[in-house]
């Protein structure tokens, strides 16, 4: 049946006593209340416009923005709700339905629901500011949804001291267990962050190409964020080629980003014990990677640009060559050792699984251990050659020898300088010192031949 209404300031409030609506009055109105202690059914029809928004009138004080007995809304025939949209609907836990077939644009949508299995019907809604979804959702539609000017979210809700609810944190989702859903976005083109936590299903959005800007109360998007729990979750956008960072979490067994080539923030995958697949065929740069899980097989084989980060923890059996070799080429931040730049792939295969985490300041400490190392080796090897010098057995000089020295001696007081008869012959000079000639750096340098010296 209709919703009965009260007008108050010219606004006009719905509640269990009043006028009926009738199209004369109520085709365009500025402002929706629905009273706290609403009960049942309302439909809204026949208003196609409302300038400002629908919200809750409380009646009670002492459950402010709560319609416990809120069944469903149906408002079929209006277009458009301004920029205040749905807000204030903190609890409405009865609420099952709402069907807003002719909607094509609403600023906020917000809804809290409650344990009930919610279907949100809004086949024709081609714009939001934004949309705030939380509860036991079990089926949307948005199926002409093109743009979100800001934040995307759709998520269970976990129940506060106080009687109220608040949205799931997607790092909390362990151990939580939730109705299967699947979300749909079949034309959805953009959004500043795009926010999903629940057991899905599937998610599909084949058209979604940017998660990026500053959302509401951020001052940077969140970009993408998935978090399962339940059936394993496999997905792909085939069109996000902007995104200011990743986030996956919990039963996500494969997910595909074909045409996304860069992302501002970072990309990070913390799974379950579900054998997962992380292909990234297409990533060109990034600020850091990391997965951890259990790690199925990784690909990212364009990979050129790494600012920070590239971890990888593996359950199973991993080969970190690849990570190893693409850690290698890739151009980082800078060779500051102030930054933390870290490298780190654990797995139980392949020749580099094991490996410690490597800082840029640990690389350096290891450059320069080497050296040192090697620098003592040189020290100790040539002690070596030296003591075992001194204890080998003194060979008798040759002949010639003896009397070179002789000569030398001799020279000095007598001003000889005729060579022994059985000294080496000496070539024919021709102006050049003889001896083993060597360049190196473009310095000749000259070994002279005992018995040849000026």
């Amino acid at each position: 049946m209709p919703c009965k209404t009260n007008t108050w300031r010219g606004l006009t409030w719905l509640s269990m006593v009043g006028l009926l609506l009738t199209a004369s009055n109520l085709t365009n109105k500025q402002a929706l209340f629905i009273a706290s202690n609403f009960t049942g059914a309302c439909s809204l029809d026949p208003i196609s416009s409302i300038s400002d928004g629908i919200a809750i009138y409380n009646v009670d004080t002492q459950s402010p923005n709560s319609a416990p007995y809120l069944t469903s809304i149906n408002a079929d025939m209006l277009n458009n709700i301004g920029t205040a949209g749905f807000s204030g609907f903190d609890s409405v836990p009865m609420l099952r339905y709402i069907s807003m077939s002719g909607l094509v644009s609403i600023g906020s949508l917000e809804l809290h629901v409650g344990p009930a299995n919610v279907d949100l019907q809004f086949p024709s809604l081609s714009s939001a500011e934004s949309i705030f979804l939380t509860g036991n959702i079990n089926n949307t539609n948005f199926d002409k949804l093109i743009t979100v000017t800001n934040d995307l979210t759709i998520a269970p809700t976990v129940p506060l001291a106080d009687g109220s609810a608040s949205a799931l944190e997607y790092a909390n989702i362990n151990w939580q267990t939730f109705n299967l859903m699947s979300l749909t976005f079949p034309v959805l083109q953009n959004t500043t962050s795009f926010y999903a936590v629940g057991n899905f299903t599937s998610i599909d959005a084949p058209r979604l190409a940017t998660i990026a800007g500053a959302g509401v109360g951020n001052p940077q998007s969140t970009g993408l964020t998935i978090a399962a729990n339940g059936t394993p979750l496999g997905f792909d956008f085939p069109a996000l080629q902007n995104v200011t960072q990743v986030s996956l979490f919990g039963t996500i067994s494969d997910f595909s980003f074909p045409r996304l080539e860069r992302i501002d923030g970072d990309f990070s995958f913390r799974g379950s014990p579900i054998p997962t697949n992380v292909n990234l065929t297409a990533l060109n740069n990034v600020s850091s990677i990391v997965l951890d899980g259990n790690i199925a097989s990784y690909s990212f084989p364009s990979l050129r640009y790494i600012e920070h980060d590239l971890i990888i923890n593996s359950e199973g059996l991993l080969d970190c060559d690849p990570a190893m070799n693409t850690w290698s080429s890739a151009t980082h931040l800078s060779d500051d050792p102030v930054l933390n730049i870290t490298y780190s792939c654990q797995g139980s295969g392949g020749s580099n699984s094991g490996k410690a985490a490597l800082t840029s300041g640990t690389i350096i400490g290891i450059a320069i251990g080497c050296a040192t190392i090697t620098i003592g080796a040189m020290v100790l090897a040539g002690l070596y050659q030296r003591r075992k010098r001194k204890f080998e057995p003194k060979v008798a000089a040759p002949a010639y020898e003896h009397e070179l020295n002789q000569r030398t001696w001799r020279r000095g007081s007598r001003g000889e300088d005729g060579l022994p008869e059985y000294a080496p012959p000496v070539p024919p000079r021709d102006g050049v010192r003889r001896g083993n000639v060597t360049s190196w750096g473009g310095v000749t340098a000259v070994e002279t031949l005992p018995g040849y010296e000026p």
